[in-house]
């Protein structure tokens, strides 16, 4: 390498590109081989999955629109007032006369610290959330709530108790999913769900229940499964050995 000698496009792209492949590397060394603690920083799997969760499952990508939203908004009627300013200032000396210590002043500060007078001002709209949010939780309703039903729950009923409880809590929202075999105890044993319309383990002491409904299941086997003739007396213990 000689001082400020000029390199090839190629050359820029590649090394732009080397740049970012050696950042990732230090950082999976680094979390993955156990060296920093996840407390502290979370190696790349896991901003994965958890960027792809908020996205997926938290409504981030309504959170991402709002905020393009508002900047849009904010660059349009910033837009709107700046530009017929500037071209009355640029074509009539008397008008850039008056406004050009107000600019000169104001150019230097950050725009950063306009932000909170703007909210006194303006606010954000974001006000009657609050108070809807605060009370709330003030007479004990949650916010949201998500729920899961399970491959074994009669879907009508369970379908029909949820609209009951959220015709009365018209404030909470609903997040449901529907999981087979053990994937709703997964789900909330992982803390992505408040409640599970399933069969538990009444033995688990990590489960708090409530017995809705009795569930008849109908055993079937294949044909020539079993290693005995099939009778009308057979009984699910004879299936089961």
């Amino acid at each position: 390498m000689k001082p400020l000698a000029p390199i090839s496009h190629t050359a820029r792209v590649a090394l732009g590109i080397l740049f970012f492949v050696l950042f990732l590397a230090t950082w999976s060394f680094a979390t993955l081989g156990g060296y920093v603690s996840k407390t502290f920083l979370a190696d790349p799997l896991t901003m994965l999955e958890e960027g792809y969760d908020l996205l997926t499952k938290h409504g981030f990508l309504r959170d991402i629109g709002i905020t393009i939203w508002r900047v849009l908004g904010g660059f349009t009627l910033a837009a709107l007032v700046a530009v017929p300013v500037g071209i009355l200032m640029g074509a009539y000396k008397p008008i850039e006369a008056f406004l050009e210590p107000f600019v000169s002043f104001a150019r230097y500060l950050p725009a950063s610290a306009f932000i909170p007078l703007l909210i006194l001002w303006a606010g954000l709209g974001e006000l009657q959330k609050l108070r809807h949010h605060a009370a709330q939780l003030k007479m004990g309703e949650e916010s949201e709530l998500r729920v899961v039903i399970g491959d074994l729950c009669p879907l009508p009923d369970m379908l029909g108790l949820l609209r009951r409880f959220f015709d009365g809590c018209p404030g909470t929202r609903l997040h449901l999913h529907f999981e087979a075999i053990a994937g709703p105890w997964q789900r909330l044993f992982d803390g992505e769900a408040d409640l599970i319309l399933h069969h538990v383990d009444k033995a688990d002491t990590r489960l708090e229940f409530i017995d809705l409904f009795k569930v008849k299941l109908v055993p079937v086997v294949a044909p020539n499964f079993l290693r005995f003739p099939i009778s009308r007396s057979i009984s699910p213990d004879q299936m089961r050995d």
